[in-house]
């Protein structure tokens, strides 16, 4: 089996399991692993790391541990991810959403964001009104706001952009 371990600092490790034998970037790796109750210790170089899995998220296939009291992030991508990444059909990554346009034509009744602010997935951005309904207009992910090109008491035209993301 195949794998890429990319840890919080973006740095990137190839492990590859073979017959039994561990390789990190090509290198065969000698270890002992032990478990004690929900606790891992591995000896390598007559080093010991007490490794704990804090958490996992299959969707995301992020992991934190804890090891030797300090947190890792890693990200791990499998064989299948790998070949899929490199077929240009990486499902697990979503398309960078880099503007918002107006779904519609009508007025800007209220900015509830900044340039620069980070924003959350649900968060309301501004309110347009249209057809004489007021519609809260969300992020539609995680993002950061750019700039924005929507102001209070402005008329906007369908698809015309109102903000950039980061």
């Amino acid at each position: 089996m195949k794998y890429l371990a990319k840890l919080q600092n973006n740095l990137e490790y190839k492990i590859e399991e073979k017959k039994g034998d561990f390789f990190i970037n090509g290198e065969k790796i000698e270890f002992d692993w032990k478990s004690f109750g929900g606790s891992k210790s591995l000896i390598q170089n007559n080093k010991s790391y007490n490794i704990d899995l804090i958490s996992f998220d299959s969707n995301t296939k992020e992991i934190q541990l804890c090891v030797n009291q300090h947190v890792y992030s890693v990200k791990i991508s499998d064989q299948y991810d790998l070949l899929l990444k490199s077929m240009n059909l990486n499902y697990n990554t979503t398309q960078k959403i880099k503007s918002l346009k107006a779904p519609m034509p009508g007025l800007i009744l209220k900015v509830h964001i900044k340039e620069g602010q980070e924003v959350q997935k649900g968060d309301s951005l501004l309110v347009l009104e249209a057809m004489k309904m007021e519609n809260i207009i969300k992020a539609p992910a995680d993002l950061t706001i750019k700039q924005i090109h929507a102001k209070s008491k402005e008329a906007v035209e369908k698809d015309q952009t109102l903000i950039e993301f980061a």
